[in-house]
């Protein structure tokens, strides 16, 4: 996978919250789109 964009909350809630280790190992372009982000979740990720 090229790119991904997560959206809301799912930094935080699982099992949701295991897709971003998930995609910050195999993915080289990740966004991440929250009005209030949680950056300890969001290590490597572009928060918009």
């Amino acid at each position: 996978m090229q790119i991904f964009i997560g959206v809301g909350t799912s930094a935080t809630v699982y099992p949701a919250a295991k897709l971003l280790r998930f995609f910050n190992y195999f993915t080289p372009e990740k966004y991440f789109i929250d009005p209030h982000p949680n950056y300890e979740f969001l290590q490597g990720y572009t928060v918009l």
